[in-house]
């Protein structure tokens, strides 16, 4: 598994009964095991302690609503990908029941005056999977959403953390948000950045206790999702998006847009951009990432049994994408060795194989 796990829906043990020597194959596992704690997304759910100290997870989808949608995604895949999205929660939340509960909200922004714009729209109700129909209507209604004229990501990140703040004011359930942006701020409807709008994002957004650290403070986990379709002229730079989400040091385009020491925000960082250079592979993006963490965080399941030159048995989980109809492993032993193996696929009502 590397950092943006793609297919990690189905978690399985795989047990081995040996004579010899199996350690290579104990290392290999370790290996993605420490992949996913350095995960920022599935470190995020795993330290708020979904499924033991928590017991609901809040998800909020901020969509951009700005015009240049209409160039950086055409085929709206904000909205497919996040139909998908609310398919594969739904599954999670099917598969984890009793363990805690999943809702959600989708919500948009663009920016502009409140008096004559819509900055941040959050009309749409926060609705558990009972509401499946109507959550993906919420999502269906955001296709004709994309003529703003602006990309404030102040609205953004400030309209997530008011409605978080309502919605959990006690903050005692885990909180992600999902934010579709095709990463150009824009709070004048400018081609490009003022200097009024670098100041807005040195110092509203990346400051010392601005909006971007009060995200963080709040353990809010933040999955962007970038849509920039490099296949047309001048894609825009995802780079703000990325210091935002992920904490990370980064260096815009733009050589007047200086942030100190490269980064937003003073807090360490609480998740990480997800960008597809082809928009069509966004779905498989959103929801691999996903459901990844969830299944890091929720599952729970015995520690795997290293495996050990005297010992001769041991385990190690694996993942597997739903789409998956049939898989071959591999073992590499010394000569002379034989081996068991036997599969114990998830869940409390599948029996081993």
């Amino acid at each position: 598994m590397n950092r943006q796990r793609l297919t990690a829906f189905r978690k399985a043990a795989l047990g081995l009964i040996a004579c010899g020597s199996l350690l290579i194959l104990a290392e290999s596992a370790s290996a993605e095991s420490d992949n996913a704690v350095t995960d920022p997304v599935v470190r995020g759910l795993t330290n708020c302690g979904l499924g033991k100290t928590a017991d609901s997870l809040h998800v909020l989808f901020v969509l951009d609503e700005s015009g240049s949608l209409r160039k950086h995604d055409p085929k709206n895949m904000r909205v497919e990908g996040t139909e998908k999205a609310l398919e594969a929660l739904k599954r999670l939340a099917d598969r984890f029941e009793g363990k805690f509960d999943i809702d959600v909200a989708i919500h948009g922004f663009s920016g502009g005056q409140a008096t004559t714009d819509m900055p941040y729209r959050d009309e749409n109700p926060w609705l558990t999977f009972d509401d499946f129909d109507d959550l993906i209507n919420d999502a269906k209604g955001f296709a004709s959403r994309n003529v703003g004229l602006y990309t404030d990501y102040r609205e953004a990140i400030g309209g997530a953390i008011d409605a978080f703040d309502k919605h959990d004011p006690g903050q005692t359930g885990c909180k992600t948000l999902i934010w579709f942006t095709d990463g150009v701020y824009d709070s004048e409807n400018n081609t490009a950045l003022t200097p009024s709008e670098i100041a807005e994002i040195t110092g509203d957004l990346c400051e010392a206790n601005g909006l971007v650290d009060q995200l963080r403070q709040r353990a809010i986990t933040t999955i962007a999702i970038g849509l920039s379709n490099e296949s047309t002229e001048n894609p825009p730079d995802l780079s703000l998006v990325k210091a935002i989400a992920s904490g990370d040091a980064v260096n815009p385009e733009n050589p007047d847009l200086v942030l100190p020491d490269g980064k937003c925000g003073t807090q360490p960082g609480t998740g990480d951009l997800y960008q597809e250079e082809d928009p069509d592979e966004l779905i498989g993006t959103f929801e691999g990432i996903l459901a990844d963490a969830l299944f890091e965080s929720g599952e729970v399941s015995p520690p795997p049994l290293p495996c050990t030159p005297n010992g001769n048995l041991c385990t190690f989980d694996f993942f597997l994408g739903p789409w998956v109809d049939q898989f071959t492993a591999y073992f590499k032993l010394p000569p002379a060795s034989s081996l068991t193996a036997s599969l114990d696929p998830p869940g409390a009502d599948t029996a081993p194989v």
